[in-house]
């Protein structure tokens, strides 16, 4: 007579069948350019964290095997983005992805000519501008960062005012120019409560302005003006990450400690962001 166990061979076998059937099923929707060019952009979007790198040298989700040498999250990223940059070389998203993923690995030099690359492309290259600024004043190009922002100011339909105010007062803060970048800061602002701190029609904010609003009264001999400023900050920074930074590790760790905070926010958090 036969087992329990070996009466169950052939279903489990059937079921391992099956789903091999669902996924070759699955994969074979990727005939096409434009569906291997989406699922190049898809697999480079699965990318959060190091146990995605894992599952993705192993090809899961139909995505193209990572060769085994790539460890590195933004590394990894590129090598589907340069895939899906090959298939549609007009397409200005790949390279913007590219651009970001450069950015995220503090390589600015690559994000900048990877953003210039996506701006060319495109009829409204207004976000990648403002990234193109970014990675110049990231650069120390300041001169260049000043002129992108005079023609972000020239755009017609965007926050082009707003926007290359904040830039320029990020600029001149870095060149030392507190007095000159305080009255960019201000003047942002003044606009942002009118239309809102996103630089639209783009995916950044200009929050950051009133930090540095903040770094500058300190720098200036205001406390009580950089704590005000400071709680404008707060109140609108949401990001979960930011929050839990914050409470977590540097309260506890700067207590009253104005300069000290407000110094490693900086450093750690907002300088290299836009």
């Amino acid at each position: 007579m036969a087992t329990r166990g070996s009466d169950r061979r052939p279903l489990i076998l059937l079921a391992a069948m099956v789903a091999m059937a669902l996924i070759v099923s699955c994969c074979g929707f990727l005939e096409t350019k434009e569906a291997k060019y989406k699922k190049y952009m898809e697999c480079a979007e699965r990318l959060t964290s190091d146990r995605s790198i894992e599952l993705l040298h192993h090809g899961y989700a139909c995505c193209e095997k990572l060769p085994p040498e790539l460890a590195d999250r933004e590394a990894a990223k590129r090598f589907y983005l340069e895939k899906a940059r090959a298939l549609k070389p007009d397409s200005p998203e790949p390279y913007a992805a590219i651009g970001l993923s450069y950015w995220e690995g503090g390589d600015y030099p690559r994000a900048l000519d990877a953003y210039q690359q996506a701006a060319k492309r495109t009829g409204k290259p207004f976000a990648y501008l403002i990234a193109e600024a970014t990675m110049m004043r990231l650069c120390g190009r300041y001169d260049d960062a000043m002129n992108a922002a005079d023609d972000i100011e020239k755009m017609r339909g965007v926050d082009g005012a707003k926007t290359a105010a904040y830039l320029r007062g990020r600029i001149l803060y870095e060149k030392g120019l507190l007095k000159e970048a305080r009255a960019d800061f201000e003047k942002a602002i003044a606009m942002a409560e009118k239309s809102g701190y996103f630089l639209t029609p783009s995916p950044y904010t200009m929050v950051d302005a009133w930090f540095y609003l903040a770094q500058i009264r300190l720098k200036e001999g205001d406390p009580q003006g950089a704590y005000d400023a400071f709680k404008n900050y707060l109140s609108r920074m949401t990001n979960p990450e930011f929050q839990l930074w914050y409470t977590q590790k540097l309260l506890p760790r700067y207590g009253a400690d104005q300069k000290g905070l407000y110094d490693a926010i900086e450093e750690n958090w907002v300088s290299e962001r836009q």
